[in-house]
């Protein structure tokens, strides 16, 4: 035999194996290590050696190397393998091993084929009321809580609408020792129904008794006795309120006090008063300026939260002005109301406090024109938005030194300063004995002490600077 014959006849079985692939299923690819196998697979000396393989064979077919469907073997330095260098699925004409379920993570394995391992994380919901969720590898669909902590109302998920908060007539408690009535109304639990003790409640449907009018309604003169209900221009403020008056503060002997906050501006920080009033079964009193729900900076779901926890809206103005005559008082508080109403439909009337307590000779016509009633000033002013000037332990000693029964204290819904500082000013005057009404409330324990001309209880000797 020929040199180049016997050289030819050597090579034969290799060239074999480099133009072979299996002819099952499973593909040949090069290794290009050499050494032991992995445990569980078989090398092939020759490509005429015949080798169990679980159950199946290794041979030769055709003088093509040959494999059992679905197994590993090795011959000199190659393998056969059920998945293509790209990951996809050999025996399957290289299709993707992607099942399109989110909940399996999807791959080829050279020994088993075609994986699809269980992932996790969150999958589609099925609809509003539900969250989808992975396990097992299948998207699990778990019914959303719409609970509201409210005992006020009846909770409920609905596909189409979402939770859903429907008002019961339930009994409840406010969590006030001095509040006599504890009542669902409207999806609120109502300490004192009727704060001015005329018969007339002033909580229930958002519309004010008109002329004459005294169910179905609530009091249009909520502050001042007023049975009968007259209203004789129509402008939603009853006759007995026919004249807006200033209050400072409120003369009584019960140690209850009224928390009131000012502007809105910020509303991650209104949040965090809200959660602090509740901590402390508090109701208080928020005069908010328009503009901050107009552009957004207040948010529906932090108003609707106010009004349902049960504290007070008044209007602060649309843009913390009164203007410089009658007419610019009159579009500011028209507009004030006008943007709460625009986000969820209640009404600021009949309470207003006057920007940095501005005052005018028309504000007061200005007022009873626009249906306000009352403009709340304050006797106990501790400057909370000068936040750089104010310290949390001066103003801590200067409230539960300077405090005192009916008094009406001002704060703002906006500083960080007061967000921070509050839970801690609500404790010692807790712990003081002092009970936090709105000012709407406060009637029912005392008397209007109006402005004249005291002034304001501030903090600043506390801050180190002059009253």
């Amino acid at each position: 035999m020929s040199r180049s014959r016997r050289i030819a006849t050597l090579l034969a079985p290799l060239l074999g194996l480099l133009l072979a692939g299996c002819n099952d299923n499973p593909k040949l690819m090069a290794d290009s290590s050499v050494g032991a196998m992995p445990s569980g697979r078989h090398q092939v000396a020759s490509a005429g050696q015949t080798e169990a393989v679980g159950g199946g064979s290794v041979g030769t077919a055709g003088g093509k190397a040959r494999c059992a469907p679905g197994k590993w073997v090795a011959s000199g330095r190659w393998w056969c393998t059920l998945c293509n260098e790209d990951g996809t699925d050999f025996a399957n004409g290289g299709k993707s091993v992607d099942d399109s379920n989110i909940c399996t993570v999807d791959r080829c394995d050279p020994d088993k084929g075609v994986v699809h391992d269980p992932g996790e994380g969150l999958c589609p919901n099925q609809d509003i009321c539900h969250k989808g969720s992975c396990r097992a590898g299948q998207c699990a669909q778990d019914p959303i809580s719409c609970e509201d902590s409210n005992p006020c109302t009846q909770d409920s998920c609905a596909p189409a609408t979402g939770c859903t908060y429907t008002p019961t007539t339930a009994a409840c408690d406010d969590g006030i020792a001095l509040t006599p009535d504890d009542t669902c109304v409207e999806g609120i639990c109502v300490g004192i129904l009727d704060a001015d003790r005329d018969g007339i409640p002033n909580h229930g449907p958002i519309k004010h008794c008109s002329d004459g009018q005294t169910t179905g309604c609530v009091d249009n003169c909520p502050m001042t006795p007023n049975p009968d209900q007259k209203d004789s221009d129509g402008n939603g403020l009853g006759d007995a309120c026919g004249h807006s008056i200033q209050v400072m503060n409120f003369k009584t002997k019960a140690k209850v006090i009224a928390l009131t906050f000012d502007d809105g501006y910020n509303d991650q920080a209104t949040m965090e008063l809200l959660d602090t009033l509740k901590a402390f079964n508090a109701r208080a009193t928020f005069f908010i300026n328009g503009l901050y729900l107009d552009n957004g900076a207040l948010k529906s779901a932090t108003i609707s939260r106010l009004i349902h926890d049960g504290h007070k809206l008044g209007n602060h103005s649309f843009s913390h002005t009164i203007g410089t005559k009658k007419a610019d008082t009159v579009l500011e508080l028209t507009r004030g109301d006008e943007a709460l109403e625009a986000m969820n439909g209640h009404d600021m009337r009949p309470y207003f406090r006057s920007p940095a307590f501005s005052d005018a000779p028309w504000l007061a016509a200005a007022l009873n024109q626009a249906g306000y009633s009352h403009d709340f000033r304050a006797n106990m002013d501790p400057k909370d938005w000068r936040e750089t000037h104010a310290s949390t332990e001066a103003m801590l000693k200067c409230l539960t030194e300077r405090v005192e029964p009916g008094d009406i204290v001002l704060m703002h819904a906006g500083p960080r300063f007061t967000a921070d500082t509050l839970p801690r000013v609500m404790a010692m005057l807790k712990e003081q004995g002092y009970t936090f009404l709105t000012v709407e409330d406060m009637i029912y324990f005392g008397t209007i002490v109006e402005r004249g001309e005291l002034l304001a209880k501030t903090c600043e000797r506390y801050y180190g600077n002059k009253e």
